[in-house]
């Protein structure tokens, strides 16, 4: 579901250059995108694993000078990665994944809106 919103971030902001990090098997659904949009493979099991790893990939990641960050995972890896951002004063912001246990009956926003308004607390709001 994050394909198609950062996709549409790509097209409505051509000039803005776009990564997205993923596992390498995701790399696939990245194929045929505006140019402004790359894709980033990161083996999190092997090559970049424990802190040892994320610290190594946070140095990597910060060679590439990115301005905004947007975390849509929200999990232990990321969360670490997010407050070296933080720390690093870069522009940083992520998904609320609010779980099924957690979510109310009335809550009626889908992963595409939430993905969005990460990118819309980021300055690129999409429609």
């Amino acid at each position: 579901m994050l394909v198609p919103v950062v996709k549409a971030v790509a097209v409505k902001y051509p000039d803005v250059r776009i990564t997205v990090l993923s596992q390498g098997n995701a790399r696939r659904l990245f194929e045929n995108m505006p140019p402004n949009l790359n894709f980033m493979q990161a083996n999190l099991k092997e090559d970049y694993h424990g802190i040892k790893g994320l610290n190594a990939l946070y140095r990597r990641l910060v060679a590439k000078q990115f301005t905004h960050v947007a975390d849509m995972q929200s999990i232990i890896r990321s969360l670490y990665l997010r407050m070296r951002f933080n720390l690093g004063r870069f522009r940083v912001e992520h998904l609320n994944k609010s779980h099924r246990r957690h979510r109310k009956q009335t809550d009626t926003v889908s992963l595409t809106e939430k993905y969005s308004n990460v990118f819309a607390k980021l300055g690129f709001p999409i429609d």
